[in-house]
C-alpha cells in the first residue's frame, strides 16, 4: 500500500511526470531506430501492426514538446539558484562553477521556452519563424552542453577529494601506534593503575571528527547520468557522431537515475505528510 501511495505521489508530481515522459520518449526513440522492429514488420513475424518509424519519430517530437510545456518557467528557478549562490558572498572556485552551471541551465531553459509557440505550429502565431527557431534551439543545446561539462567536472573533483580523504593509513604509522599502545600498557602495569579505555578523556580534532563523510554512491550516479546526457547536446551540435540507438539507450539510463532521485523525494514528502 505504501508503494502504491508513493507511486501516486510520483505520478502526480510535476518532476515525476516529466521524468516519466522522458523515459517514454527514449523508449519511442529506441523503437523508431532499432532495426529489429522494422525487420519483424517486413517479415510478418508479429501479429501486431507495427507503425512505420516516421510515426514513432513524430510521437517522440510530440512527447518532447509536452515535456517542454511542463518545464515552461523552470528556467527561472535555475536563475534564482545561481543568483542565491552569487549573493551569498562566498565566491570561491566551486561557487563560481555552480553559478556558471545554473546560469547556463537557465539560459538553456529560457531558449526552449521562447520557441514553444513556434514549435506548436499554429498558423499566424509564429514568433521567430522556422529558421530562427531552429537556430535558437541549436544555441540552447550549447548552453546545456556547457552546464553538463561543468557539472561533470565538479562531480569528478568532489569524488577525487572524497577518495583522497579516505586513503588508508600507511603500515609504518599503524605499527608506530601499536608500539605506543604497548608501551603505555606496560607503563600502567608497572604503576599498578587501571588501564584506560581507548580514547577515554581524549578528544580528536581531525577532519574525520568535525566533517561528515560525503557518500560516494550519489556522486558516481550523478557522473554516470551527466555523462549519458552529455551525448545528447554533443551530438545535436555536431561535436560527436553517435548512432540514434546509442543516444536512446543513454537517455534511458540517465532518466532512470534522475527519476530515482525524484522517487526518493516523493517518498520523503509522503512520509512527512
Amino acid at each position: 500500500m505504501t508503494l502504491l501511495r508513493q507511486f501516486i505521489v510520483f505520478g502526480t508530481d510535476n518532476a515525476g511526470i516529466e521524468r516519466s515522459l522522458r523515459f517514454v520518449q527514449a523508449l519511442v526513440s529506441l523503437i523508431a531506430t532499432y532495426p529489429a522492429f522494422q525487420v519483424a514488420a517486413q517479415l510478418h513475424l508479429t501479429s501486431i501492426n507495427v507503425p512505420p518509424p516516421a510515426s514513432f519519430l513524430l510521437l517522440r517530437s510530440k512527447i518532447n514538446l509536452t515535456r517542454r510545456l511542463l518545464r515552461f518557467l523552470r528556467f527561472l528557478d535555475q536563475f534564482k539558484l545561481g543568483w542565491d549562490v552569487y549573493a551569498s558572498g562566498i565566491l570561491d572556485f566551486d561557487a563560481l562553477l555552480d553559478v556558471l552551471c545554473k546560469t547556463s541551465l537557465g539560459v538553456f531553459g529560457m531558449l526552449e521556452t521562447v520557441t514553444l509557440l513556434d514549435l506548436l505550429e499554429i498558423d499566424q502565431m509564429q514568433i521567430f519563424g522556422p529558421e530562427q527557431t531552429a537556430s535558437l534551439n541549436y544555441q540552447a543545446q550549447w548552453f546545456w552542453l556547457v552546464a553538463l561539462c561543468i557539472s561533470l567536472f565538479r562531480s569528478a573533483t568532489r569524488l577525487l577529494r572524497i577518495l583522497g580523504n579516505q586513503v588508508a593509513p600507511s603500515p609504518s604509522s599503524t605499527n608506530e601506534k601499536e608500539k605506543d599502545a604497548q608501551k603505555e600498557s606496560e607503563h600502567q602495569d608497572r604503576d599498578g593503575s587501571a588501564p584506560r579505555k581507548p580514547n577515554e578523556n581524549q578528544v580528536e580534532t581531525g577532519d574525520r571528527q568535525t566533517k561528515p563523510v560525503e557518500p560516494v554512491s550519489p556522486l558516481i550516479l550523478k557522473l554516470i547520468s551527466d555523462a549519458m546526457d552529455l551525448l545528447l547536446p554533443a551530438s545535436a551540435v555536431g561535436l560527436v557522431q553517435v548512432d540514434s540507438e546509442v543516444i536512446a539507450v543513454a537517455m534511458i539510463i540517465s532518466t532512470a537515475i534522475t527519476a530515482n532521485d525524484v522517487w526518493a523525494k516523493c517518498g520523503r514528502d509522503m512520509r512527512r505528510g
